[in-house]
C-alpha cells in the first residue's frame, strides 16, 4: 500500500499539468499511455470501483486553491456567477491575512494557487500576493480578460514571469467607448506573449458568438499561432439570460470537433480524463479544490460562492475548515440515479454538480447539459 500511495501522490501532481505539449518521443509515449489507459478501463470499468477508492484516500488532499481577492472588474458580463454576490470593500481580506492562508495553504500540500474572482489585475495588492506566493514557492495562474495588461502591467508583472501563468479570457462583446475587447484583449495577449508569459487562451462558447467562432480561430490560430481552449456557456439560472446564452448539444460537439482536430494537428494531449477515472469525480470542484472568496468565506466552487460556504477564514483556520469540507464530498458527488446504468459514470459521475444545484437547487439530479448519456463536458 506505501507503494501505491507513492505512485498516487506523484500523478496527483502530475495531473495538475492538465496538457502535455511535447512533439518528439515524449508526445507519443505520454500519448499511447493516455488512450491506452482510458481504452482499459472503459472495457473494464469495474475494476474501477476498487480503483478509485483508493485514489481518493490517497489523492484526496486539496491540490488547487483558488483565490478570489478582488472586488473590482471592467467587464459586465450578463451571466457572471458574481453577480450574485455583494461586494463590501470593509470585508476584503488583508495582505497580511492572506500571508497566514497561503501559508497553511502550502503546508496542507496545495501546490497550485489560481488568481481569479473579478478581475485580478485590478486588484491593488496583486504584487504582493505574488511576492508571498513566490516566497512559498507555489505555482500560480492568473485569469484575466486581459483589458487591463497594457505595458505598465507588463512592466508589474516582468519579475515574476517564471512563476505565474495566464488564463486569458477572449471575449468578443464591446466596452462602452466602442472598442472591441476582442481586439484590445489580443492585442495586450501578444504584447505578454513576445515577452515569453506562459498563456493558455479560453473562450467561452455562447449561442451569441457561435456563428463568430470560425473568425476567432483565424484571429487567433491561423493568424497568430494561439490555440484556443473553447469552454461551453454553463447556465446562470436567470431564464431570459440562458436562453439568450445557452448552446445547443448540436452546437457544442461541433465546437468540440473542431477543438480536437487542433490539438491533434498540434499534438496536444489532454490527460484530465485519467485524473476524473482516477479520482471517480469529473470535476476538480467538490472534491479536491477549494475556492476562498474576498472575505475569507470558502466554498468547493466559484459558481455557488454565494450560496455554500463551508467556513470563514476570518473566524477559523483552513485546516478545520478542510475537515469539513471533506464530511460533504461524498454528499456532493452523490451518483444520481439517471447516471447508475450510464457506461460513462464513472468519469463524469453525474456531471458538474453545480450545474445541476443552480438550477435545481440539489446535487440529487443529474447535469442539465447532459444529453443523451455523454459526457456533458465544460472543457
Amino acid at each position: 500500500m506505501r507503494f501505491f500511495k507513492y505512485i498516487t501522490n506523484f500523478i496527483a501532481v502530475f495531473l495538475n499539468h492538465q496538457t502535455i505539449r511535447n512533439k518528439n518521443f515524449i508526445y507519443y509515449l505520454f500519448y499511447y499511455f493516455s488512450e491506452g489507459f482510458l481504452i482499459f478501463f472503459h472495457k473494464f470499468s469495474f475494476l474501477l470501483k476498487f480503483l478509485q477508492p483508493a485514489g481518493r484516500k490517497y489523492i484526496g488532499w486539496p491540490k488547487l486553491a483558488l483565490l478570489h481577492p478582488g472586488i473590482y472588474c471592467n467587464r459586465n458580463c450578463l451571466y457572471c456567477y458574481e453577480n450574485s454576490i455583494e461586494f463590501n470593500i470593509e470585508e476584503q481580506l488583508s495582505i497580511d491575512k492572506y500571508k497566514i492562508i497561503i501559508k497553511n495553504l502550502k503546508k496542507l500540500k496545495v501546490t497550485q494557487i489560481q488568481i481569479l474572482g473579478r478581475e485580478p489585475l485590478l486588484y491593488d495588492k496583486l504584487t504582493k500576493m505574488l511576492d508571498i506566493l513566490k516566497k512559498n514557492n507555489l505555482d500560480t495562474v492568473i485569469y484575466t480578460n486581459g483589458l487591463n495588461a497594457d505595458i505598465n502591467m507588463l512592466k508589474k508583472l516582468l519579475p515574476y514571469k517564471n512563476k505565474i501563468s495566464f488564463a486569458w479570457s477572449l471575449e468578443s462583446e464591446k466596452v462602452k467607448n466602442g472598442k472591441s475587447n476582442l481586439k484590445l484583449s489580443l492585442a495586450n495577449l501578444l504584447l505578454f506573449k513576445k515577452h515569453n508569459f506562459d498563456i493558455k487562451l479560453f473562450i467561452t462558447a455562447t449561442n451569441v458568438n457561435y456563428k463568430f467562432i470560425p473568425d476567432l480561430l483565424k484571429i487567433t490560430y491561423l493568424k497568430h499561432n494561439l490555440i484556443p481552449v473553447f469552454t461551453r456557456y454553463i447556465p446562470c439560472g436567470n431564464k431570459t439570460i440562458d436562453s439568450k446564452f445557452n448552446l445547443s448539444s448540436k452546437q457544442w460537439y461541433k465546437i468540440l470537433k473542431v477543438q480536437k482536430k487542433i490539438q491533434k494537428k498540434e499534438k496536444i494531449i489532454n490527460i484530465g480524463k485519467i485524473s476524473a477515472y482516477i479520482r471517480g469525480y469529473g470535476c476538480s470542484d467538490y472534491f479536491d479544490s477549494i475556492h476562498i472568496s474576498y472575505n475569507g468565506k470558502v466554498s468547493p466552487c466559484d459558481y455557488v460562492m454565494s450560496k455554500i460556504i463551508v467556513g470563514d477564514l476570518k473566524t477559523d483556520n483552513i485546516f478545520n475548515i478542510w475537515e469539513k469540507y471533506k464530511k460533504n464530498i461524498k454528499k456532493w458527488n452523490y451518483l444520481p440515479d439517471e447516471c447508475k446504468q450510464c457506461k460513462e459514470n464513472f468519469y463524469c459521475h453525474g456531471g458538474r454538480k453545480s450545474h445541476s444545484y443552480i438550477l435545481f437547487n440539489t446535487f440529487y439530479k443529474i447535469d442539465p447539459l447532459c444529453q443523451n448519456n455523454k459526457c456533458p463536458l465544460s472543457y
